[in-house]
């Protein structure tokens, strides 16, 4: 089994699975939605966002009961919410230029945000293809957000699409990975 540096990354695998069907509904909702007001949307976005980061924050305080990797987890919830709080400021803005600008910047650094886990917190090559993918989808996201305004929407609802599909497939891994570490412990016993 890979060397993973579990204070920044390991939670319970099943935080994983609540953010990765959470982001999966609300991207699709946000790609397939096609009515005229996409305020409701926008709305959504920044509730999702600030469920992403109350999730972070209790990442945090079990992180800090362990004493390891919490200010990771901080950051990532002062940065969710953040963005939600930058989104909803400019919700009522008479374009939506402002708003898809902070969707673009909030996909770009979370993408540079990913590619860094991938490369600083684990040799697994699963959790690290996750990890690049998100982070290379992420900035490509941004790149179109930034230069296709009318679409903007759809963009940033199949990015969420995606981010919740690799944190589905990351709450699965990560689950396996504790069962197989659950087994070698066990194995190990045995034979002292």
């Amino acid at each position: 089994m890979a060397h993973i540096k579990r204070s920044y990354i390991d939670v319970h695998w099943l935080i994983y699975i609540i953010r990765g069907v959470v982001g999966t509904l609300i991207g699709m909702l946000l790609l397939f939605y096609r009515g005229g007001d996409t305020e409701l949307l926008k709305i959504t976005t920044m509730v999702y966002l600030l469920l992403i980061a109350v999730i972070d924050f209790f990442i945090a305080i079990f992180r800090a009961h362990r004493k390891e990797g919490w200010g990771v987890s901080i950051i990532t919830a002062v940065f969710e919410a953040a963005v939600a709080i930058a989104m909803m400021l400019v919700l009522n803005n008479s374009t939506d230029n402002a708003w898809y600008i902070i969707a673009a910047s909030y996909t770009a650094i979370r993408g540079i945000f990913e590619l860094i886990i991938a490369f600083k917190t684990t040799i697994d090559p699963t959790d690290r293809f996750i990890w690049l993918l998100s982070g290379i989808f992420g900035c490509v996201t941004a790149a179109a957000i930034f230069n296709v305004d009318s679409f903007g929407m759809q963009f940033f609802g199949a990015y969420l699409i995606l981010i919740g599909e690799a944190n589905l497939i990351y709450g699965v891994h990560n689950k396996n990975q504790k069962i197989e570490d659950s087994i070698a412990r066990k194995e190990a016993r045995r034979k002292k």
